[in-house]
């Protein structure tokens, strides 16, 4: 528990390990053997990589930039998994980033994603009303990206949804957030969306390009690391 304790605290500056934190907090009451390597793998990792920074900045102009995405019944008691993270610009590491598993066990993916966007508009707003109480100039419009087209055709009034009276009112307030014109939804691939990893293990190339991407490392000359 100590262990997993320490990786809470540093994950708000290593973003990149936020997932195996995640993983490893589901197991502190009966671990296995399995959970403690993996934990100390994780503090390897993070002691190899100490000079890896979180680069925040740049000169392009501010615009709240998110990602979302949703992993349908891959959590504990098959309750979904749903990662965002939100950038100041498309090419800066993140001002915010976070992955939990839902409460209720979602029937679907169009559901699953659906209650990942709503969640990351609500940041969105936070993160936008913080800008705006510093007085910092930066484009109003910011823009979500997400890989489920059924729920983002959805939104932009192109499709139906039957049988969904459960998630009725996040429908219509993502909506309605997105006909106000401050939110722009579009689709990115699960293979490329950032968030993809936020909510499940991936490989060697995989992590480094998430790292890469979520850490801003392209934007310090480090894209490379």
């Amino acid at each position: 528990m100590s262990i997993v304790g320490s990786l809470i605290w540093i994950q708000g500056i290593r973003l990149d390990i936020i997932f195996a934190v995640l993983y490893l907090s589901w197991f502190t009451k009966k671990p296995r053997v399995h959970h403690l390597k993996m934990a100390y793998y994780c503090i390897g990792y993070l002691a190899s990589t100490a000079d890896v920074p979180l680069v925040l900045g740049g000169f392009d102009k501010i615009k709240t930039t998110a990602f979302c995405d949703s992993s349908l019944g891959t959590g504990p008691n098959s309750r979904s998994i749903t990662g965002n993270l939100v950038k100041l610009n498309s090419k800066a590491g993140a001002v915010s980033a976070k992955a939990q598993a839902g409460q209720s066990v979602k029937l679907s993916s169009f559901e699953a994603e659906l209650d990942g966007v709503t969640t990351t508009i609500k940041t969105i707003s936070r993160i936008s009303n913080i800008l705006k109480e510093l007085n910092f100039k930066y484009d109003k419009q910011s823009i979500l990206y997400n890989d489920n087209q059924a729920m983002i055709n959805f939104v932009h009034g192109e499709g139906v949804a039957k049988g969904v009276r459960h998630m009725e009112l996040r429908m219509w307030y993502v909506r309605e957030e997105y006909k106000k014109g401050s939110i722009t939804l579009d689709y990115m691939a699960g293979e490329v969306i950032p968030a993809d990893k936020l909510t499940k293990l991936g490989n060697l190339e995989e992590h480094r390009r998430f790292r890469k991407n979520i850490l801003g490392l392209d934007l310090g000359g480090l894209g490379d690391i």
